[in-house]
């Protein structure tokens, strides 16, 4: 009865589409990109700063699959080459105690910082250097895309719908899962090189801008509700 009912489906990644046809027969499938408001976002290239104290960003429910472990091991590694590197996160969830305990058992305490619920991501964002991405699978993400938007560069991992997603948009770099030494070695190349960092900012501001703003995502929804 349902598989009857449906004549489209809209998806927001084109990782979901295989997935969603082994299970309802539909021979109309669109994909519509997520839209963010990019004018509340400070989309301005950024070049990095010359001292030891880089800001890694993370906006994200505190859940299994966010892996924010990944992360958090990483940062202990980044700290061998840049002291002053430390790690806000922004979320809240099931795996905030976990996650303290584990900056705590790698002497992570004060570089590790848990900022709960944020209610204000452009002015967040507006703050940091670097966006790191770790989960083990993702769809199109609004919070990568806020990051987008704002020009930092990302470090992402490279799972379904995230690692597509962030080579289309070439606004950073894509590491193995599971895989902290990649993380924070991808991480240093890009805080290392000006012309890398600036290169990856000045793209990330450009494409959140022109490409995923929620006016155009409002527009193609409103463009299926015609057709249907």
């Amino acid at each position: 009865a349902v598989n009857r009912a449906i004549t489209k489906i809209v998806v927001p990644t084109p990782e979901a589409v295989p997935m969603l046809l082994r299970n309802i027969k539909c021979s109309n499938v669109r994909v519509i990109w997520n839209g963010i408001e990019v004018d509340f976002f400070s989309s301005t290239e950024r070049a990095p700063r010359r001292d030891s104290s880089l800001r890694v960003a993370m906006v994200g429910s505190l859940i299994p699959v966010k892996n924010h472990s990944l992360a958090i091991e990483a940062l202990l590694l980044l700290r061998e080459r840049i002291k002053g590197a430390k790690l806000y996160i922004c979320g809240v969830g099931s795996m905030e105690q976990t996650l303290r305990c584990l900056a705590s058992e790698l002497g992570l305490e004060q570089s590790v910082i848990f900022k709960g619920m944020c209610f204000d991501i452009p002015v967040f964002l507006s703050e940091m250097d670097v966006f790191w991405m770790t989960s083990h699978y993702e769809g199109n993400s609004i919070a990568f895309l806020e990051a987008v938007a704002s020009g930092i560069p990302c470090v992402v991992t490279d799972v379904p719908g995230l690692g597509s997603f962030a080579r289309y948009l070439n606004s950073g770099t894509v590491v193995p899962p599971n895989d902290p030494e990649a993380l924070a070695a991808a991480t240093l190349k890009l805080w290392s090189s000006k012309s890398v960092y600036r290169k990856f900012s000045l793209r990330a501001s450009s494409v959140g801008l022109r490409e995923f703003n929620v006016d155009r995502m409002v527009e193609e929804y409103e463009n299926v509700y015609r057709l249907l």
